[in-house]
């Protein structure tokens, strides 16, 4: 099945860094609500042969109901090969963007759908290599620290917490 293409008009900023990506996309965001696009996007630069990661919250979550809406777009992400790190230690509060080792974004955004349209969110992008390499390097103590999904577990997930009030949750997103 052929990639989707990766140029899309009006689309929020992170989106378009994610097309500009060759190499690399490490994302960090402790409500992770991708929507269809965001999915496709993080799908097909994978399986153009970029390193795609996701490092969110577990059920450490402050937002219980957020982390079963989160964990309920898991599963195209896993099947197309995207990697998904839940960090252990705590709740994690990232909120980070690296694009190859050349740029980075941080800020007040969560990657979610209310962040990029609704909320009046604060970023910071920059290719300054003291930032982007400050960013990697709390990525990678990030991943350290986190368990990886599988789409094993994802497929076995709670019927109740996950599919039923994860999706009710994710259907009312707009207000979380």
């Amino acid at each position: 099945m052929a990639s989707p293409p990766r140029l899309i008009e009006k689309v929020p900023f992170k989106y378009n860094s994610i097309i500009s990506a060759r190499k690399r996309i490490w994302l960090a965001s402790p409500y992770f609500l991708p929507d269809d696009n965001s999915i496709d996007l993080l799908v097909a630069a994978k399986q153009d042969g970029l390193d795609v990661r996701i490092l969110t919250t577990s059920e450490r979550s402050d937002k219980k109901p957020v982390h079963y809406a989160s964990y309920e777009h898991y599963g195209r992400l896993l099947k197309g090969g995207v990697e998904i790190y839940e960090y252990q230690p705590s709740m994690t509060h990232a909120k980070l963007l690296l694009i190859d080792d050349r740029w980075a974004t941080t800020g007040s955004a969560n990657f979610d759908p209310r962040s990029f349209c609704h909320n009046e969110e604060l970023d910071i992008c920059s290719a300054q290599p003291e930032l982007v390499q400050g960013i990697k390097d709390t990525f990678v103590k990030g991943f350290a620290q986190s368990k990886i999904v599988t789409y094993q577990e994802w497929q076995q997930r709670s019927l109740i917490k996950h599919r039923i009030l994860g999706n009710a949750v994710d259907f009312f997103q707009w207000q979380l």
